[in-house]
């Protein structure tokens, strides 16, 4: 019990983290996305600036982990491996890429 508490509470920090460096601009997408909220608006918004034609490249690995844990939270496991995976492919070097997919991986 009290591993899995050291573990939320690594997870909380490393999704402020990834957050905090993620440039939050007006668009409600972003906002929607980077700042959570219920599981399915995240994911949809999430899934809207991937696809979107003026994202940045930089910023697809936060954005897959993002939608990663929000398709975790509404139980679509194979999404959230698929995108976790895509993200560490991007940016295997990111310590916080690497907990999200554990965290992911152990529900």
């Amino acid at each position: 019990m009290r591993v899995r508490r050291l573990s939320i509470s690594l997870f909380a920090v490393a999704a402020a983290l990834m957050a905090y460096s993620f440039y939050i601009g007006p668009d409600p997408a972003v906002s929607a996305c980077v700042n959570g909220g219920r599981a399915a608006e995240t994911v949809s918004a999430c899934t809207e600036l991937i696809e979107s034609p003026d994202l940045r490249a930089e910023n697809l690995p936060i954005l897959l982990s993002k939608r990663a844990w929000a398709a975790r939270r509404v139980g679509d496991f194979n999404t959230a491996m698929s995108d976790i995976d895509r993200a560490l492919a991007l940016q295997p070097e990111a310590p916080l890429l690497w907990v999200n997919r554990a965290f992911i991986n152990d529900a």
